[in-house]
């Protein structure tokens, strides 16, 4: 081979071998369990931006600069929801509407509504509310109550924004941001395709896989830290029987934390199931004395790596958690 011949290629290779990476749509996403999913379809073409740090809850979230040049930068932005990511409220008003997806609008998705916080019993439609009618109407009238969380909020009644809790509608939001993708790239459809393709079959794989884990304790009561996990409980058929707060940055009234702790000194609870960063002297008063074991449950992957396997190891670390806690 030339000396000519070789230097040109040297020259070639490094101006070449990018070219399909820089094509690639610039892609931002909200949420890690979601940022796993656009990962997963985007393998060998791009990679997606992570707007919120992995340890950081989409209630309480604010934006840097940093973050809003991401958002101005990019060619699609997707988000679960208005309700669910209200920081972005303003921000996207910015924002060509086309250059955005709010996952929440999928067709066909099997929608559910948030509950109050405390104690959730079956209604005679199926409906889970509050246990508890008198705290339904008493909170006007108890004032320690109004000072905090009354265990109702204005998202009651709501949709539920927690969607991806469920791999199976987590293969909807897949289809879902694999076909805005093809449009915005017409050029690599088919790969987004063929990466949606393999992500449905290990998503429905992992829906087997967690079946056969919970088939156990499907029937056990537990208490939640905070509503995150109706999608899942659903799913798997689980029995969680309330939450410790309803809004992650109010504090439960007095009312509502004995009423809760009445249910684990009963047995009405085998476990209490907190979270990354939650409250734990909360948990620790609510668990005193009554020998109910303790667990955490993790909504948004805060504890894994951020990346294409996100998702699938948040949700085993979970089935994990609620299987330890849970069986005698």
């Amino acid at each position: 081979m030339s000396r000519r011949l070789l230097l040109f290629i040297v020259f070639l290779v490094p101006t070449t071998l990018p070219t399909r990476l820089l094509a690639a749509p610039n892609v931002v996403v909200t949420l890690a369990p979601i940022h796993s999913l656009a990962s997963r379809l985007m393998e060998g073409i791009g990679e997606p931006s992570l707007l919120l740090p992995p340890n950081s809850s989409p209630h309480t979230y604010s934006l840097r600069p940093s973050d809003m040049r991401k958002l101005h930068d990019a060619d699609l932005v997707v988000r679960v929801s208005p309700e669910l990511e209200r920081f972005l409220e303003r921000p996207l008003q910015e924002i060509d509407p086309t250059h955005r997806l709010d996952l929440i609008t999928t067709p066909g998705l099997p929608l559910l509504q948030y509950r109050s916080g405390g104690r959730w019993e079956k209604h005679s439609h199926g409906t889970e509310v509050l246990g508890e009618e008198s705290e339904a109407h008493d909170h006007d009238h108890d004032h320690e109550e109004n000072e905090q969380d009354t265990g109702h909020t204005e998202s009651e009644g709501m949709v539920d924004a927690h969607i991806w809790q469920d791999p199976q509608v987590a293969s909807q939001l897949a289809a879902a941001i694999a076909t805005r993708l093809g449009q915005l790239d017409p050029d690599n459809n088919d790969r987004y395709a063929a990466n949606l393709h393999t992500l449905q079959h290990d998503l429905a794989q992992l829906d087997e896989e967690l079946t056969r884990q919970l088939t156990d304790v499907r029937h056990v009561p537990y208490l939640v830290f905070h509503d995150a996990f109706h999608y899942l409980e659903r799913r798997y058929g689980l029995n969680a029987r309330g939450s410790v707060v309803i809004d992650l940055d109010r504090r439960p009234g007095a009312k509502r934390l004995a009423e809760l702790r009445g249910v684990l000194r009963e047995g009405g609870a085998r476990c209490l199931f907190g979270e990354p960063g939650a409250n734990r002297s909360l948990v620790e008063m609510l668990l005193e004395g009554t020998g109910i074991g303790y667990a955490e449950l993790d909504p948004v992957g805060s504890t894994q790596q951020v990346g294409p396997g996100l998702y699938f190891a948040m949700q085993r670390g979970n089935a994990a958690a609620l299987n330890r806690c849970l069986k005698p």
